[in-house]
C-alpha cells in the first residue's frame, strides 16, 4: 500500500513506524494472528478515537472545520505511485491553498519546513505532468538591479483540482 518492498529491511522499517506512530498517539494496534490491526486515533495525540472532521454525531452537532481532502483520481490514475516525494508533499501545500496562490520557493521553505530545492523540484514534476498551472507577471521594481520582479502564480487542474464545491478550506 505505501510502496515499501516486502524485504525483511522493509518490514522492519514499516514496524518502526507504527509503533512511532503508536507511540504518538495517533494510533492503537492490536494483533489479529499474524498481521496487525491499526485503529486510528485523532491526530492532536489525545489518543481517542479518529472521527472524521466533516462529520457530524451525538457530540458534536457543527462539522469541526477545515481538512485537506485529494481528489480519488489520485489514486485511480496512481498519482500516488508515480508523483515523487517532492512532488506529493507540493500537492498537499497546493491543495491547501486557493486558486492563483503564489509559492516563491525561498519564502515556501521557510513556511513550510521544507528545502527549497524539494519546493523547486515539486512544482516542476507537478508542472511536467500538466497538474500545476503557472501564470507569470511581471511587476515594476525599480529599486532591483533589472527593475521588474516576477511573480509566479499558481493554479491546481483537473483531476487533482477539487471542484469548487467540494473545497473545504
Amino acid at each position: 500500500m505505501v510502496g515499501v518492498p516486502e524485504t525483511t529491511a522493509g518490514v522492519q522499517s514499516m514496524s518502526r513506524q507504527w509503533t512511532w506512530l503508536e507511540q504518538q498517539g495517533l494510533i492503537r494496534t492490536s494483533r489479529q494472528g499474524r498481521h496487525r490491526r491499526i485503529v486510528l486515533l485523532r491526530e492532536d495525540g489525545s489518543r481517542t478515537p479518529y472521527t472524521h472532521p466533516g462529520a457530524t454525531d451525538e457530540h458534536r452537532a457543527v462539522p469541526e472545520g477545515n481538512y485537506l481532502q485529494l481528489p480519488y483520481a489520485y489514486w485511480r490514475m496512481a498519482y500516488d505511485e508515480r508523483l515523487s516525494m517532492s512532488a506529493k508533499l507540493v500537492l498537499l501545500i497546493c491543495v491547501s491553498l486557493q486558486d492563483e496562490f503564489i509559492l516563491p520557493v525561498t519564502h515556501a521553505a521557510k513556511w513550510y519546513g521544507l528545502s527549497a530545492t524539494r519546493i523547486h523540484d515539486g512544482l516542476t514534476q507537478l508542472r511536467h505532468l500538466d497538474l500545476l498551472e503557472m501564470r507569470v507577471v511581471s511587476r515594476p521594481a525599480p529599486l532591483t538591479e533589472r527593475g521588474v520582479t516576477f511573480e509566479r502564480y499558481y493554479t491546481l487542474k483537473p483531476p487533482l483540482r477539487l471542484p469548487e464545491t467540494t473545497r473545504q478550506l
